[in-house]
């Protein structure tokens, strides 16, 4: 990941290793600034809440639909402006879902 700098991961809450999906987002996070797209059929709000460090863009329920993948990268460039605005130090606005409060997308049967 260093050597390649990815705009952003899809991250599956089960992987394979010493480690598991909340783990490695949020160290791509702390390391090298890269946030995540978590893709899982996880959705208990335990897990959430342990994943919130992550700050991911947003959630996306397994199965997965194409369309909710694609809604949750369209949450990219309003991630991106929002991360310069907090580093800057400027407000932010209160809208609701995808990286303003790190909840993003949850998707199951279109609902968000």
């Amino acid at each position: 990941m260093a050597k390649h700098r990815p705009d952003f991961l899809t991250m599956d809450i089960n992987i394979k290793g010493d480690r598991d999906g909340v783990t490695a987002a949020c160290e791509s996070l702390a390391k090298f600034g890269t946030r995540s797209i978590v893709v899982s059929a996880l959705g208990d709000a335990a897990t959430k809440a342990r994943a919130a460090p992550a700050n991911a863009i947003g959630w996306v329920h397994k199965p997965i639909v194409d369309a909710d993948l694609a809604d949750a990268i369209s949450l990219l460039p309003r991630c991106a402006v929002q991360d310069q605005r907090k580093l800057t130090g400027e407000q932010i606005d209160g809208t609701k879902g995808g990286c303003q409060d790190g909840s993003g997308l949850w998707r199951a049967s279109g609902g968000i």
